[in-house]
This record gives C-alpha cells, structure tokens and sequence, in this order.
C-alpha cells in the first residue's frame, strides 16, 4: 500500500456496502493513505448499506483526522456518481497543483525512486557476487563483535567504509 502511494498522485480506495467491521484490520493500512473512499454498488437493494457504509467511513475519517477528502457513493450499474467522482478527483487534484502539493509530492516520489533504484542496484551487486555471496553464507560466527566485522567486511567490498560502529 506505501509502495502505492509513492507512485500515484491521488490515492482512491472502493469499498463494498458493508464491508467495514469484518475487513476494518485488512483495510487499515490502506486507509490511512487514501485521499478518497468511494462505496461502490450504491444501487437496488445494496443502496441503504452503501448509504450506511458512506456514513461509517465520512465518521471515521472525521473523528480519526485522516486526510480522507471526501466519502461517495457509486453505481456503476445505473452511472451515478461516477461524474461526481471525477469532478471531485479533477477540483482536489486541481487544489494539489494551485497550492503547491501536487509538486512537492511528486519531488518525493523522484527521491523515493531514486533510493529504491540505488537500494536495488546493491543489492543485485550483492546477489550476483559469487564471493559476496560465500561471505554472507557463512553466518555471523563469533558473535555480536564477529556480527559487526563481517558487516564491516562485505560494506568495503562493496567500496563504502565501515557499515557500522559496535
């Protein structure tokens, strides 16, 4: 879920009718990045739990002070509030660009790749490295000192000083 939030500039969550009390541990972590939460199959029979979803989830997200924007309701049987989704997205996406969010998110999320194409690039030198790789498998013999120095060891091989200080 963080992954995804460093990669897009609007996080929407759907969620079905219902579905808060049982789901509520699974879903936490991607509610707390969600910019809006839309209840979905807000139609037929489903309408009033939609409609009692909305307002558990707009209650939530008021008494917790997440940075949920807004809480709707769609259908995509019947179309609605698909236009009102997209004005929001349009109107909040508009506000990030006006007030100079939009741009500071986006500076992140070049400095959040970045440190990830590095990380990686590290430790693909590490696993195609047959000595590296030898190094690593002997274990950490000798200890919490045998611990650091073996750390020391493979972060000079890899030409950074030493990893850590005991």
């Amino acid at each position: 879920e963080i992954r995804v939030q460093e990669m897009v500039d609007w996080v929407c969550v759907l969620l079905q009718p219902a579905a808060g009390d049982e789901l509520q541990g699974l879903k936490r972590g991607i509610l707390e990045i969600a910019d809006t939460l839309v209840v979905t199959k807000a139609d037929g029979s489903t309408l009033p739990l939609a409609q009692k979803t909305r307002l558990m989830f707009e209650q939530a997200a008021h008494l917790s002070h997440d940075q949920v924007s807004r809480v709707l309701e769609v259908s995509a049987l019947e179309g609605s509030g698909v236009d009102e989704l997209l004005t929001h997205l349009e109107d909040s996406l508009q506000r990030k660009s006006n007030d100079g969010s939009l741009l500071d998110q986006r500076k992140e999320q070049n400095q959040n790749w970045f440190r990830a194409l590095v990380e990686e690039g590290v430790l693909r030198r590490v696993r195609e490295d047959p000595d590296l790789q030898r190094e690593l498998s002997k274990g950490w013999a000798g200890g919490k000192q045998g611990f650091f120095a073996r750390a020391d060891s493979l972060a000079r091989r890899l030409g950074h000083g030493p990893a850590f200080q005991p």
